[in-house]
């Protein structure tokens, strides 16, 4: 598929260009850019253009056009929004104007930019990557929607519209190939049953072999397969009523996002091993660089150690419920030098520096993981909504009644290799039957009303309910209701494992132990919600609404050490664990009610001709609290008060531009924006006090304040006969007015009453640069038998920013730091006389730009973790249609 001028002549062959007039019916691309796009950002049927907020609407026509084929491709065509994925391969990462989801997300946090699909909020980050398929539309809501959306959000929300069914038969089949194995098949098909009962049914397969190679196991490790199916009914059995109904079931078995480690040590951890070993090793002296720990010359692979093996209880007085002792093992042995290689053998880490930098020099896609890492999910989803248009009704010029209701479950399993080398070190898995299991349900009820020409309101009930099990929660209750009573008659039951850290396979460390979670948290959320809209005369139209929302969040956790007792080589500790009687347990569980009222206004002045609008808004956000159940594992009861974190409201005001020039060929939209944020939560890392696990834990505090301003600009124009150009650009800056936090380091160290820190100078971590820039052009040629060819070009370009928090804003850029960049794209679509089908060649990142997709900080070991997003891909594309 490397070919574009293969394929560019075999699609133009034997048809000549057109000149002259005739060209300018060829605009199919630059009309699907410019159409009126009618959206539901307010509840209710509306244009883009007559909307009061700052909203990107991107249609099926436009995805298709854009050769958008999921909603992580989203974040290049919508200015101040970030989509992507973390190291877990299913698991999105929302960041939008700055404000997002790149914190411990789970039963116990909530993302302070959301996603919505047909209007059910997906509360948690799990299974929340979707194809495009058979999607009407995808809405950008920029900032605060704390008034009409259910579960609200600070940042904004991106809210993913279906296709319904239609009256009219149509089927289309879709099929991709590309680059690293990429096959994609999918196909819809709209049947009419009836003249008012109509279904339509899409089904999706996607696979790809990835472009990340492990060297240990000789494999691709980015791998997908993907299977996915929906069927929607839409029955209309008279003027009034629409009733729609929807059930979906996806099916993910992939690999991994896959990450590896780079060698950074600081200067102490050089000189503790050198203090180690002074002698050096049996196959030569040991070298390193004090001035440059960045660049190591490391040895080669030194003497295997031949002494004895460590049992837990020998040599070693490590509390594993959390206490900050260090492991303290055999004379002539460092316990702990940061990280754990040092439990495995002597020099073990000069070993594990090796193999990073062994991955290192082959490439940027190299990884050498011992095990194979992957994500399965499995997700269901019914949606509901039955909508009575009574027109007119007594005194009202219209009366519309709605209700809403949805469910979904979903299932999540993985295995992550944290330490990126063969070395068997760090491992985290959920391998349970269920997994992490999510299961939401929602309903809402709405009355819109037209009173006359100049008044319209909105009135709703919304009602969600999460409830997220770690596992299935078994180990919980054993431990409670049957170890806990019982420990004299019966000192050891079983317990469902649902996740481990740390697995030595009895490899290096016989019956050092590794923990198993159970967690289960509970979110009852209602709200209570208006909109009104008045038209003071022609020129000048005011908004009114507010909401009251009231969470109530619940989460319990147990953490208990346990032995492998059973080892697989791929997956490590397999079948049930044994809690047993003197077994080390940490047991959390707390609750909290968070509510509040947001209000918004807007006012909005209509241009003369109807040609564009100016408008002024100011609403107010609400994001609730939440808990830190990493704590639950130290044991300390100094940080019981920083479990409970409180909520974060926002003050968003926002003068906005809209206008459509030259006779319909330019729309353009900008805005200007402030938000002020009190107790804004924000995520902390801190050092992990145990050598098992991750090197740091993610901590979510309350900043004092915080502000974000800035610029966005959409044009959509088609500046001559057949021709397109789009342009998206932003500007975005954030800074803390006053940031003091806990030191919860020095807590875990044993002083209480240390002094707060103040980060009010250091960086956000939002992972949204300063400015962007997303530009299209393109061109729909009309060829002599009829045809038409479309060729494209795309840009997309941004400054730089820090992926580490804590990062003082004069210090130089960190090793984490990300250069500004840009990317360019290219697409080339062939459309036949008739246009029953249609075929393309696109290639996506063409330059072969590097830019990190992720960065994590410093692991006690002496390293780091990086990621980068794909290389340069083509592919080729066929689409029939009946």
């Amino acid at each position: 598929v490397r070919c574009p001028l293969a394929m560019l002549t075999a699609l133009v062959s034997g048809a000549a260009l057109l000149p002259g007039p005739e060209q300018a019916v060829a605009q199919t691309a630059a009309d699907a850019l410019l159409e009126e796009v009618v959206v539901t950002a307010r509840r209710r049927e509306e244009s883009l253009e007559d909307l009061p907020i700052s909203v990107v609407a991107l249609s099926a026509e436009v995805l298709r056009a854009q050769g958008i084929y999921n909603t992580k491709e989203i974040s290049d065509f919508a200015a101040n929004l970030s989509l992507s994925e973390s190291d877990q391969r299913g698991r999105h990462e929302i960041f939008i104007r700055g404000i997002g989801s790149g914190g411990p997300q789970g039963s116990t946090t909530v993302a302070g930019a959301g996603m919505y699909l047909d209007g059910h909020y997906l509360s948690s980050q799990f299974n929340s990557t979707f194809s495009t398929i058979d999607i009407e539309r995808v809405e950008v809501l920029r900032g605060p929607q704390g008034t009409l959306f259910g579960k609200n959000v600070t940042g904004g929300a991106v809210n993913i519209i279906t296709r319904k069914p239609q009256e009219e038969f149509e089927a289309e089949l879709s099929l991709r190939a590309g680059d690293y194995g990429q096959q994609e098949l999918r196909g819809m098909v709209n049947v009419p049953f009836s003249d008012n009962l109509y279904g339509r049914f899409t089904v999706a397969s996607e696979q790809s072999d990835g472009w990340v190679h492990n060297r240990f196991l000789n494999q691709k490790v980015d791998w997908t397969d993907t299977q996915s199916l929906r069927g929607a009914l839409r029955y209309v059995p008279n003027d009034n009523w629409t009733i729609d109904f929807s059930a979906s079931a996806g099916k993910r078995r992939d690999g991994q996002n896959a990450s590896s480690c780079r060698v950074r040590p600081n200067q102490e951890l050089i000189d503790a091993i050198q203090n180690l070993h002074p002698g050096g090793f049996e196959d030569g002296e040991v070298v390193l660089p004090a001035m440059d720990p960045q660049v190591l010359a490391l040895h080669p692979t030194p003497a295997p150690y031949t002494g004895p093996v460590f049992e837990d209880g020998v040599g070693s007085d490590f509390d594993f419920g959390g206490g900050p002792e260090p492991l303290e093992l055999a004379p002539g042995v460092l316990a702990v030098i940061g990280g754990t290689e040092e439990l495995l053998y002597s020099g073990a880490t000069y070993d594990f520096w090796d193999e990073c930098n062994t991955d290192t020099a082959m490439g940027d896609f190299v990884t050498s993981d011992e095990r194979a890492e992957f994500t399965n999910t499995d997700d269901e989803s019914l949606t509901f909504s039955a909508e009575w248009n009574g027109g007119a009704v007594g005194s009202l010029d219209n009366l519309r009644l709605q209700f809403n209701a949805s469910y979904r479950d979903s299932d999540y399993w993985y295995l992550v290799d944290l330490d990126n080398t063969p070395f068997d070190l760090k491992n985290q898995s959920i391998n349970t039957s269920n997994g992490i299991r999510t299961t939401t349900r929602s309903t809402e009820f709405i009355l819109d009303a037209d009173v006359n020409d100049q008044l319209s309101f909105l009135l709703g009930l919304y009602t969600f309910s999460e409830l997220n099990r770690n596992g299935t929660g078994r180990c919980w209750d054993l431990y409670v209701n049957q170890f806990l009573p019982n420990q004299g008659s019966d000192p050891s039951i079983p317990c469902a494992q649902d996740q481990f850290g740390t697995v030595f396979e009895g490899k290096a460390v016989i019956g050092e132990p590794s923990f198993t979670r159970a967690s289960t948290g509970e979110d009852e959320s209602v709200g209570v919600f208006g909109h009104l809209t008045y038209a003071l005369n022609d020129d000048w139209t005011l908004d009114f609404g507010a909401r009251w929302t009231e969470d109530d969040r619940e989460f319990r956790i147990l953490e208990v050490e346990f032995d492998c007792v059973l080892v697989d080589p791929q997956l490590g500790c397999v079948g049930d664990p044994v809690i047993s009687a003197g077994t080390i347990a940490n047991t959390n569980q707390n609750s909290g009610t968070f509510d509040e009222v947001t209000p918004m206004v807007s006012l909005t002045r209509n241009l003369a001709g109807g040609d564009g609008m100016v408008y002024f808004l100011y609403s107010e956000g609400f994001l609730t609290g939440g808990f830190n159940d990493e704590f639950s594992g130290m044991g300390d009861p100094f940080l019981e008060p920083l479990v409970t974190f409180g909520p974060e409201t926002v003050k968003n005001y926002e003068v906005g531009y809209k206008t459509t020039l030259a006779d319909g060929r330019v729309r353009l939209a900008a805005d200007v924006f402030y938000m002020d944020y009190s107790d804004k939560q924000e995520e902390l890392e801190i050092e992990n006090p145990s050598p098992i696990g991750e090197g740091e834990l993610d901590v979510i505090a309350n900043a004092s304040s915080a502000e974000v301003y800035g610029i966005e600009l959409e044009l959509r124009s088609s500046p001559w006969d057949g021709g397109f150009l789009t342009v998206d650009a932003s500007y975005l800056s954030n800074e803390y007015d006053e940031f003091m936090v806990a030191d919860v380091e020095a807590i875990l160290e044993g002083d209480p009453n240390a002094p707060p820190l103040d980060l009010s100078n250091t960086r956000i971590s939002n992972r949204s640069p300063e400015w962007t820039l997303n530009v299209s052009v393109g061109h729909t040629f009309l060829l002599g038998n009829g045809a038409q060819l479309t060729p494209q070009f795309g840009v997309y370009a941004q400054d730089d920013y820090e992926f580490l928090t804590g990062v003082e804003l004069t210090d130089a850029p960190s090793f984490c730091h990300q250069d500004s960049y840009s990317k360019a794209r290219a697409r080339i679509t062939y459309v036949p006389p008739g246009e029953r089908w249609e075929a393309s060649l696109y290639g996506s990142n063409i330059t072969d730009e590097r830019y990190l997709a992720d960065c994590k900080t410093e692991d006690p070991s002496g390293t780091y973790v990086v990621r980068w997003d794909p290389p340069q891909r083509w592919g080729l594309e066929f689409v029939a249609r009946w």
